[in-house]
């Protein structure tokens, strides 16, 4: 499974819900273009009804020098910047969101990767 979550957007803008139930190896890029002095900052929402959303959850950042530690935000860091992101393994939530944190320039895609159970 492969969703576009959210396109080039130019403000703070959060995703409509995507199903992640009986999916694995949740991954979410986000790429950044367009910044000349701007960040582009990641977080993700978790929902088991669609309803009621915990957000800020904690997530596996690429870029972590100890991957065990989650956290709950993830930047990008220029023009033409990806990072990638992760739910672990124990992740049990049926669906999730993804919110771009929009500061000063340039456009965001988010693009969240997943495998189905089977």
């Amino acid at each position: 499974m492969q969703v576009k979550a959210l396109d080039a957007v130019v403000a703070t803008t959060t995703s409509a819900a995507i199903n992640v139930e009986n999916l694995r190896n949740i991954g979410i890029s986000i790429i950044s273009a367009g910044v000349s002095s701007g960040t582009g900052t990641l977080s993700i929402d978790a929902s088991n009804d669609g309803t009621n959303w915990e957000t800020d959850i904690a997530f596996i950042s690429s870029v972590s020098t100890t991957p065990a530690t989650r956290v709950v935000s993830l930047a990008t860091s220029g023009n033409n910047d990806t990072k990638f992101a992760y739910l672990g393994a124990d992740f049990g939530a049926k669906m999730i969101r993804v919110k771009i944190t929009y500061a000063t320039d340039g456009n965001y895609t988010v693009v969240v990767y997943a495998n189905k159970i089977r």
